[in-house]
This record gives C-alpha cells, structure tokens and sequence, in this order.
C-alpha cells in the first residue's frame, strides 16, 4: 500500500507541475501570436503543437530540471524524550496499523479511470473508421489518379495515397498514419476545379505529417482532460494546423484566395470521420476564421526565418521540464538535543510530532517506530497514542498549532549556544594534545643524548644545546599546565551552563507535552483525527 502511494504520489506532482508549466507555456505562445500577426500559419501550428510536446514531456519525464531559489535556512531540531519503564514485565501492545489509501492516490486512481474510458472510446473511433474504409470503394478514374500522382510529386510525397470513394460524405478525408487513404466524396458532389482544391488540401496534410503528429495534442488532451487551457490550444493547433494547409495550397498553385474561400463556403460545416483530416470545417466559427486569414495566407512567404527561430527558442526553454526547489545550497545537518526520563512503569500516552523543520516525540522506542511508519513522505503529522487508541492527526490548523506551540523550545536553543561553545572546547583540547606530543617528542630526543653521555658513546662532554632544550622544554611544560588549567575551568563553565540549558528544555518541554495533550483531544473531537487500527 505505501508502495502505491508513493508512486500515485511521484505521478501526481508531475502532473501538478506540468499543468502548471503548461498555462506559463500555453500564455506565452497566446501573447507571441497576439505580438507578432504575421508570424505564419505554420509556426503559428508548430508552436501550438510545442504545448502538447510539453505536457507528454513533463509527465513522462523522471528527471526534470531544477530551478533553485534561494530562501532562508532553519535550524533542524529532533528532541527525544523516551518513557521506557525501569522494571521489567509486559510491554505496552504493539501499534498495528494499516495504512489506507491517500487522497492523492484516490485522485490518481479515478484520473486513471477516465483516461482508460476515453481509450475505449478512441478504440470504437478506429473501429468506425475501419468500416468506412472497409465499405469504401476503390477510385476508378485513371485521368484524377493520374492528377493525384502528379499533385504529390509536386509536394514532394514519395508515393501518392490510395484514392477511394466513400458514401456519406461531403469533403474528401484523409485518414491511416501507415497507409495514407484519402476518401472521397461520390462522383458529382464536387466540380473537377474544386475536388482538386480539396485534394490539394488533404495532400499538405500529408506533406506536413500531420497525421502523425496530431497524436501529440490529442494524447496530451486526453491525460490532461482536466485543464481547460489545455482543451483551448489543442482548437488552437487545429485552426493553425488547417489554416497551414490552406496556405500551402494558395501558396504552391494557381488557386485564388476567392476560389478557396468559395469552396469552403461551399463545404460549409461538416463533422469530419473520427480520426480523419477533412477539408471542411467542423465548426462555424472555425469556418469563419479560415476565411478571414485567407487573404493574408495569400501573400505568405514560403520561408519565415523569424518564426521558425521563435518555434525553436520555445522549444528548448518551454518543452524540457522544470521544478523550483528551495535552494542551492544543500540544508544543515540538524542539531540534536536528547531528553531521556525513566518511569516506574509504562506510560498511558504518547506522541510524535512529525514536521519538516522539527520531529519531537515523547514516547517508548516503539511509538517512535509505529509513529514513523504512518508518515507519508515529509508531511506533517501528529502521531498520538492514548492508552490503546491511537491517531493520526495531519489537519493543517492543528500542525500549526503544534508549530506555536514547540517555538520557545527554537528560543531556548537560540540563547544558548551550547554547540558552538562544545566546538570551541574541542578545538583548543586538539590543540594542547599536539603540543603535549611535540613536547614528548622532545623530551624522548633529549633522553636519547643523556643517555649516551651517560654511556661514554659521546666524548665530548654535555652538549650546551641539550641544556637550552631543556630549558624551553621547561618553560612549555609551564605554559601547557597553565592552558589546561584554563581548559579545565571552562570545561566546568560549559558543563555547568549546559545543566542550566538542559534543565529549561526539560521544563519547556513537559510544559509543551501537557499542551499537545490538549490540542490532541480538541483534534479528536473535533473528528480531525484518523483513527489508525
């Protein structure tokens, strides 16, 4: 169970923080289209396209990159205050407990849920146009086969698409990634002139492989079925993606924009076939915009250099996940301050108090283990035990609660540096103990020479420098008895100070205990608490 929960959790901060990527995304292609109304049709749809990129990307994605801010370091404390019982005998029962689903597994299993349906969904659209492909029929016209093998050539496709004729529809479509169809209407509801615009049409799709790479924004759209800025782009890479086509077909033929606006008047609005590309439009609205760009798609250049350098920037700075993290600096180790008490017995109740800048606990080994096993990654958490009943308590006015309530213990810590004053004593002892192994060191070397005059090995008689080292020796010696005196006497100020500092945490720390009581039982009345088996 905790092993689904963490994943349903990893799954659901991707999700948040794409879909939070994604509206910076979406609005700043919204304000770059705005900004810049000659940017092309094409780019217009690319860059759209780039939003459904980065919505895959990001959900996908394991290790995005992380964006640091700086913010202030605080000061970790972990307090443990034991109640192991003096006597030996029977143990207070074992904490069991099972734990149960989180809501963010809850919500990642129903976002599942619904994915899995509109899968089903796409899977009955295939099978629909599988019939129609399969209840088509084959064209039989050499002379608009011969038309369209040219047409193709022209667009640079390495082999034309089959041609077949569908009943029942209006305007030729496209369909199958693999193997390219385009569907026609029957003989007679198009002129040759405007069946030709059409075709045109169907094959810019296919040049630009929009059939493949409409998988990205409908998928995109799926997963994240839930943002509505993502269900806006995704129109707005198909408006751009058809007025892309129309613009390669005024742009790569002798068609006016009049005659093109004729046909799609003619066209008018038709569903297209599920999982298709259609000539015509789906909505009014999308009609009425298609023709309206018309006459700038008219005068498009074939080469915007401008917008294509626009597309490529926000595609390395907009598609590649990000995550903004607390800082840049790694956070200090946390200090430790210890708090042990010995009772006759076992004690009746129990805590643990469960933050990211503190853990606090007042309880057996055992309550700190059952406590620690309820914790869901770092969240905070109130872990009570009252005689048998045990809770789990992670309401967000209650952790405040608690925060207030261990602040003087921070104040406490604060005033007494008793760390930094531990460090200090450390240091200075590492200090004499060179010097007592230089000295050493000395008086071995100065022994090593009496010991041969004393001997007869040297013939010259004492050695005058021996007796000035000696001497320095000496005076060091002084002068290390009188550090250590020194030492010693702040050794006693610092024990002595850290019994008075010791003693106010003990005392701020009952104190707090009796308070968590209270907050604990408000907590459970309240039916703020989950009560764990």
């Amino acid at each position: 169970m905790d092993r689904l929960n963490d994943i349903a959790g990893v799954l659901g901060a991707h999700m948040a923080w794409t879909s939070l990527q994604a509206v910076l995304l979406i609005a700043t292609v919204a304000v770059l289209t705005r900004l810049m109304p000659r940017l092309s049709a094409a780019a217009r749809s690319s860059l759209w396209w780039l939003v459904g990129l980065q919505l895959i990307v990001g959900l996908a994605w394991a290790f995005p990159i992380q964006m640091r801010l700086e913010s202030p370091t605080a000061t970790t404390v972990i307090a443990a205050a034991t109640t192991e019982p003096v006597a030996t005998g029977p143990s207070t029962a074992a904490v069991s407990w099972i734990s149960g689903l989180s809501w963010i597994t809850v919500l990642v299993t129903l976002w599942l849920g619904v994915v899995a349906v509109q899968c089903g969904f796409a899977l009955i659209q295939w099978r629909r146009i599988r019939r129609v492909l399969r209840d088509s029929r084959a064209l039989d016209d050499p002379l608009q086969l011969a038309r369209c093998a040219d047409m193709a050539h022209r667009f640079g496709l390495r082999r034309p698409p089959a041609l077949r004729v569908a009943d029942g529809i209006v305007s030729p479509h496209v369909v199958g990634p693999w193997r390219p169809t385009v569907l026609l209407p029957p003989a007679g509801t198009l002129t040759p002139a405007d069946l030709d615009m059409a075709l045109r049409h169907e094959l810019a799709h296919l040049r630009r492989g929009d059939l493949w790479l409409g998988w990205v924004p409908a998928l995109a759209q799926r997963l994240f079925f839930f943002h509505p800025l993502v269900h806006w782009a995704v129109r707005e890479y198909a408006v751009s993606r058809e007025e892309a086509c129309d613009a390669r077909v005024l742009r790569d033929s002798d068609t006016t924009a009049d005659n093109y606006g004729r046909l799609l008047l003619r066209l008018g609005v038709q569903p297209a076939v599920r999982g298709s590309l259609a000539t015509a439009s789906p909505t009014f609205r999308n009609l009425k915009r298609r023709l309206s760009m018309l006459p700038k798609h008219a005068n498009e250049p074939r080469q915007h250099a401008v917008g294509w350098m626009v597309v490529v920037a926000i595609a390395l700075a907009g598609v590649v996940p990000y995550r903004v993290t607390a800082s840049s600096t790694p956070p200090p180790l946390p200090e430790t301050m210890s708090f042990s008490y010995t009772y006759a017995k076992p004690t009746t109740d129990a805590y643990t108090f469960f933050d990211p800048t503190m853990v606090m606990s007042d309880g057996s080994a055992e309550d700190d283990k059952a406590a620690r096993l309820v914790r869901k990654g770092h969240e905070s958490l109130l872990w009570v035990r009252h005689g048998k009943s045990v809770y789990a308590i992670r309401d967000p006015a209650t952790m405040t609660t608690m925060r207030k309530l261990f602040a003087p213990m921070f104040a406490i810590y604060g005033q007494h540096a008793m760390q930094e004053g531990q460090l200090k004593l450390t240091s200075r002892q590492l200090e004499l103990s060179r010097n007592e192994a230089k000295l050493r060191a000395a008086q071995d070397t100065i022994a090593e020479h009496e010991a041969k005059l004393t001997s007869g090995e040297e013939k010259n008689g004492p050695d005058a420098g021996i007796a000035r080292l000696q001497a320095d020796l000496a005076t060091q010696a002084r002068d290390l008895d009188a550090q250590q005196a020194v030492l010693e006497r702040d050794r006693a100020a610092y024990e002595k100070q850290q019994s008075v500092y010791s003693e106010e945490l003990r005392k701020a720390f009952g104190d707090i205990t009796r308070q968590v009581a209270t907050v604990s039982n408000q907590a459970i009345t309240a039916n703020l608490a989950e009560r764990l088996p």
